[in-house]
């Protein structure tokens, strides 16, 4: 995803417990005004100690949108099972927080042992997708619409190669059709 795309997205910072999240890193990732940077620093917590799955959002007030710090614990403890979590619950934060774009920074999340990276993009953009789904056939809207995540980027260090798209497109593939089966499954068999 190219920076200047990514301006307009809602970021996602995923943060061990150990971590102490460098906000020179996204200052130097994001070009924003000297206002949001002093606004960041003073308004990001040096308290939040990233403890599993605890959140902390921010405003950034010139540049209209939000930076969501998501706790991942202890790196010792993180697994395949902790980062399904995770992923799903990143999500649904986004949505019950109305925020409809994002931009997930994956370098943390994809250390986990185990898996390829690209076995990792499938499974993150598959649980997002799974993570999004509420059956509301018999639902009425909400006066100002559902709270729906619209799209979802990735922010990686590198650029994602062919085979690292093909995962998340594979993901999202399987994602969509566990939804079409949850679908099935909450209709009357009448």
């Amino acid at each position: 995803v190219s920076s200047r795309l990514a301006q307009k997205l809602s970021l996602v910072v995923p943060v061990f417990h150990h971590q102490n999240p460098s906000l020179d890193y996204f200052f130097a990732q994001f070009s924003l005004s000297s206002a949001d940077k002093k606004f960041l620093a003073h308004a990001f917590s040096p308290a939040w100690k990233a403890s599993f799955l605890q959140v902390q959002l921010l405003f950034l007030p010139d540049a209209k949108r939000h930076i969501l710090f998501v706790g991942l614990g202890e790196e010792k403890k993180w697994n395949r099972r902790r980062f399904i979590t995770v992923t799903r619950f990143l999500l649904r934060q986004s949505m019950r927080m109305r925020l409809s774009s994002l931009a997930v920074f994956l370098q943390p999340l994809l250390s986990y042992k185990g898996d390829s990276v690209t076995r990792s993009l499938e499974l993150l953009s598959q649980n997002m997708i799974m993570a999004g789904y509420e059956f509301r056939q018999y639902k009425n809207a909400p006066k100002n619409g559902w709270p729906d995540v619209q799209e979802v980027a990735v922010l990686h260090a590198e650029a994602l190669t062919e085979e690292m798209s093909a995962a998340l497109s594979t993901g999202s593939i399987i994602g969509e059709h566990v939804n079409i089966a949850r679908e099935l499954a909450n209709e009357s068999a009448m």
